[in-house]
């Protein structure tokens, strides 16, 4: 069910992004912007915690047919966890994200009912969308993070057969 629910809101944070067009800035550029954004959520969450920033995925078009706001080029996904402690209120840390965050954040309501604390954000700045939710089983406390980026374009240099996650570094997974 919360796998479900974090693709429906992905997609619907997708379709809120003021849309893909050819000019904007490159694939590069939003897939380090949006790096950039997650890290300052997970940074929030204070130590122990053991994150995982996940694999680097393929880019996505921005044209797919699933998407409600159709365009071109390519927008970049990151999906990063956070395991803390088992006395960690993980409700409490997402419900205070937007004040904690304050100006150039702003929640969004995708208007999406789920049975555990998420919120939504989208970063003014740069137009990244995050759906932070709890994703804590048992005892087991987990944040997950998930971020989507405006639409990039891919140079030719970026469509070479090498992918992009071997030419650029990827945040290595951390644990404090």
């Amino acid at each position: 069910m919360k796998r479900s629910a974090s693709v429906a809101i992905a997609l619907a944070a997708i379709a809120t992004l003021a849309g893909c067009s050819t000019g904007e800035p490159t694939y590069a550029q939003v897939r380090h912007e949006t790096i950039a954004a997650l890290t300052t959520i997970v940074d929030l969450i204070p130590d122990p915690r053991d994150v995982d920033t996940g694999e680097e995925q393929d880019p996505y078009g921005c044209s797919d047919a699933l998407l409600v706001s159709q365009g071109t080029g390519w927008f970049y996904t990151g999906h990063w966890t956070a395991e803390v402690p088992p006395t960690f209120d993980v409700a409490a840390f997402i419900d205070a994200l937007p004040t904690t965050l304050g100006d150039g954040w702003k929640q969004e309501d995708l208007g999406i009912d789920v049975n555990f604390a998420a919120v939504d954000l989208v970063q003014e700045s740069t137009g990244v969308s995050i759906a932070v939710e709890d994703h804590s089983v048992d005892a087991r406390r987990v944040i997950d993070v998930l971020a989507i980026s405006r639409c990039g374009i891919l140079s030719d240099h970026d469509r070479s057969p090498t992918p992009i996650a071997s030419k650029s570094p990827s945040p290595a997974r951390y644990k404090h």
